[in-house]
């Protein structure tokens, strides 16, 4: 778990979700409302892409000396530049001026405005002005002098025609127009690709016969709307949107026809074609040219939804249809008399993707959720793959309307994909997920502490490629770090910390008295949240539990941290964080920092063979145990599923209901289990002691002749001295001593 650092704010999320793309070492993001805006990794804040033009109504009347430069009538025009990047602006309009003997040298003033200056930008990426000029009654434009973007300056022309002719731009002269407005960016073979428009519907409007203004309430409109159509909700026709003037104003092309609206009403404004796919200019990422564009699911009835790269292709989708396009040089334009030839290959006219993020790429493959559930593609026929699980996935809220909402993630260090999604009653979130292991197609199904509003890929040094969410909250979490996270929410060691690296955080507290416990406030008893390891001291100004999960003991309930210090702990209690504690924790009870309780249910095991169901079985348990100093414990509870009552589970007791059926179990203890007369939790050490020691132990579940089981594996409380937690790899059922294969896992 982090906590972020914003770099971009105010983006509309209404609209839809921000896509992102990385080339030439700087992130890009889309949601076709906002302008696609760009990241370097290093600056404070993230800035719109592309670099607006200079003014069209430059007129200057330059200072005129004597100089180098041929006489004659030569051709001007200024442009901006990104030094850093070498990315450039279109230029400015061209103007025409006739040098004469002994005023051959001209000095442009340049200023932060005014039709007779060179114009500064405004723009911060911009640091470079680049003055051109042709040779005497030459058409072709060279480079003739670069200042600093600085108003109050001045840029010079003084070179002889050969010298201009020599310093060729390094660019074209036209094509830099900025990015247009897309739902979808993605990098491939050195572009970038836009693609997919979104509808806007958000606030009410109001038309007025007879005016071309509209006035919105409650609405978030941007230039993004200029060009679409808009439709009110009962009326006939629809009207195209000229320009806006702000968030809640807008202007049509024509005056509005329809009968006054007497109340705002719901309205939507629609693109003309949402299935456009464009790209940018080739190494060129903020550079398009407004013509190169393709259409794409044509005679589909269908609307983009979802685009990635794999291989040489580029794999485009919408809610029910997929095609894939590709090309060799120049996908839609001719460029240096090279012919272009992107193609469209249709791929599914079933299958799509629910959203962008609903599609991602895994060890050679595609994998895509849409409303028939999860498919995989590796080049011809997507194949459905989520036949287990599609019962429960039809309960989940995307198939009820959200369509938003689900997001896919692939975590390499597991070999799996998780589908976040959400089912039942409430508020729509991702609060659970699905996942799928692309190496034994075996499906499995497990909570959020706190819902996932988004996932992603990225790729570190020391990491390599991982995962990454975000929670509804706004912290940063990253799942598949078990080198680096004892539990989920708790950095193992402060990395502020002036005691030294190896301060690690108190993960268990118990509640003081004084001052009183509340429902979203507490101090603990222990001397601070941070305890000493090794030669390390403990670290007093320890702050960095926000957005972790916390279990009361007394309560049985979690909620997440607002903030904390080394003593006390504020509970978030907010439309985002939730409603906090039902009640106030109580005094002396245990508190845990982290994803605790924590459990995973197998699905059901079937003992078919007659010997297997009425002799002794045994449950073997593959694991990875925790660090060296580990303490911890889980528990396991099976669950039998008689025929008599069948569906419904039932929990087996060791010495309880069921004493006869269960005598052996203690009669054959085996090392490091424990049982307790009445009690349905089997507790296993998973530390490395005894059999443990390499991450093995043998449970008894005695003679009882059942043929169904269900296994539930979990952990109430965290490993108190160890950073590491135990991970677990396999579950089988087989006799006293396990077989290859077995006889279930």
């Amino acid at each position: 778990m982090a906590n972020p650092t914003t770099i971009k704010s105010s983006l509309n999320v209404a609209h839809s979700k921000t896509t992102f793309a990385t080339i030439g070492g700087q992130v890009y993001g889309a949601n076709d409302w906002d302008p696609m805006w760009v990241w370097d990794g290093v600056s404070a804040t993230a800035s719109d892409a592309g670099i607006p033009s200079p003014p069209q109504t430059w007129g200057p009347s330059p200072t005129a000396s004597s100089g180098v430069a041929d006489v004659g009538r030569h051709r001007f025009q200024y442009r901006y530049k990104d030094s850093k990047t070498e990315y450039v602006s279109n230029p400015s309009n061209i103007i025409e001026i006739t040098t004469t003997a002994g005023n051959t040298q001209l000095s442009f003033a340049i200023s932060s405005s005014g039709t007779a200056n060179v114009n500064t930008s405004s723009d911060a990426k911009v640091d470079t002005i680049i003055l051109e000029a042709t040779n005497v009654d030459g058409s072709v434009f060279y480079e003739a002098a670069s200042v600093p973007n600085t108003s109050g300056t001045s840029v010079a022309f003084n070179l002889s025609d050969a010298t201009l002719s020599a310093v060729s731009l390094s660019y074209t002269d036209t094509g830099h127009v900025q990015p247009v407005f897309f739902r979808i960016v993605r990098a491939h073979k050195g572009r970038l690709w836009g693609y997919g428009r979104n509808s806007e519907e958000v606030g009410v409007a109001t038309g007025t016969n007879g005016s071309a203004s509209v006035t919105g309430s409650g609405t978030a409109w941007t230039v993004a709307a200029i060009g679409r159509l808009i439709h009110f909700v009962g009326d006939a026709k629809v009207y195209e949107v000229a320009s806006v003037t702000n968030a809640t104003t807008l202007v049509l092309t024509t005056t509005y026809t329809g009968v006054t609206h007497g109340s705002p009403t719901l309205y939507t404004i629609q693109p003309k074609d949402p299935n456009l796919l464009f790209c940018s200019d080739a190494l060129l990422p903020e550079s398009w040219n407004l013509l190169s564009f393709i259409t794409t699911l044509k005679g589909m009835n269908d609307r983009a939804t979802a685009m990635i790269p794999v291989g040489g292709s580029l794999l485009v989708c919408g809610s029910h249809s997929m095609e894939k396009l590709t090309y060799s040089s120049e996908p839609f334009l001719v460029v240096n008399n090279r012919p272009p030839d992107g193609q469209l290959h249709p791929v599914s006219h079933v299958r799509g993707a629910m959203n962008p993020q609903c599609l991602i790429e895994a060890e050679g493959k595609v994998y895509g959720y849409d409303y028939k559930g999860l498919w995989a593609w590796s080049g011809s026929k997507p194949v459905h793959i989520s036949g287990p699980v599609d019962l429960w996935l039809n309960n989940t809220h995307p198939k009820q309307g959200y369509q938003g909402l689900p997001h896919l993630s692939w975590h390499p260090d597991e070999s799996k994909i998780r589908l976040h999604t959400q089912s039942g009653a409430g508020f729509p979130q991702c609060g659970e997920f699905y996942e799928f292991d692309v190496r034994t197609s075996q499906w499995c199904h497990g909570t959020h502490h706190i819902a996932m509003s988004a996932s992603s890929s990225f790729r570190s040094k020391r990491d390599g490629s991982t995962s990454v969410y975000g929670d509804v909250i706004g912290f940063i979490w990253m799942p598949d770090r078990f080198n680096a996270c004892a539990l989920d929410g708790v950095m193992p060691y402060d990395i502020n910390t002036s005691g030294g690296g190896l301060v690690k955080h108190l993960v268990k507290a118990t509640v003081k008295s004084s001052p009183s416990p509340t429902t979203t406030a507490f101090t603990i008893n222990e001397t601070g949240l941070d305890v000493s390891y090794t030669t390390a001291g403990a670290d007093a100004s320890f702050t960095g539990m926000p957005g972790a999960p916390c279990y009361s003991v007394s309560l049985g309930e979690t909620a997440p941290v607002l903030t904390n210090n080394a003593n006390s702990v504020t509970i978030g209690a907010s439309a985002q964080y939730g409603v906090g504690f039902s009640g106030a924790p109580a005094v002396g009870s245990t508190v845990y920092f982290g994803y605790i309780p924590a459990f995973l249910q197998t699905g059901w095991f079937t003992l078919s063979e007659h010997w297997e169901i009425t002799q002794p079985r045994y449950i073997h348990l593959f694991f990875e145990p925790g660090g060296i100093d580990s303490d911890s414990t889980s528990y396991m509870t099976i669950y039998p599923d008689p025929s008599s009552i069948r569906g419904e589970l039932v929990t087996a007791t060791a010495a309880g209901a069921f004493a006869s059926a269960f005598s052996d179990w203690t009669t054959k203890s085996e090392d490091g289990v424990s049982f307790t007369a009445g009690d349905s939790r089997i507790i296993i050490q998973m530390d490395r002691s005894g059999t443990g020691v390499s991450g093995y132990r043998k449970i008894p579940i005695g003679s009882k002749s059942w043929r169904y089981l269900q296994i539930e594996i979990g952990m109430n409380q965290p490993s108190i001295n160890t950073w590491f937690g135990p991970v677990f790899h396999r579950i089988e059922v087989d006799g006293y001593t396990y077989e290859s294969p077995p006889d279930v896992r």
